[in-house]
């Protein structure tokens, strides 16, 4: 329960950190590790998606990416 409650404040603050299409990284960067704890790899791709078009050099963010990626193909199994 206190975990549920901490990812939901978590993607409130986010959320507000990223209202009005900001793109701060950090943000974008924990809302889609949160999208993947939750297996939610379309949220995850998505977040990772749009800190790419920020950043297209975040090697770290192309790594996720392959990995959610990766995810969305065994669902289509």
């Amino acid at each position: 329960y206190e975990r549920g409650l901490a990812a939901a404040e978590a993607r409130g603050f986010l959320d507000r950190a990223l209202a009005g299409g900001r793109h701060h990284a950090p943000a974008l960067r924990l809302r889609a590790e949160l999208a993947a704890k939750k297996k939610d790899w379309r949220a995850a791709r998505g977040e990772l998606e749009r800190l790419l078009e920020a950043d297209p050099a975040d090697v770290p963010a192309r790594r996720s990416l392959a990995r959610v990626l990766l995810e969305l193909g065994k669902d289509d199994e």
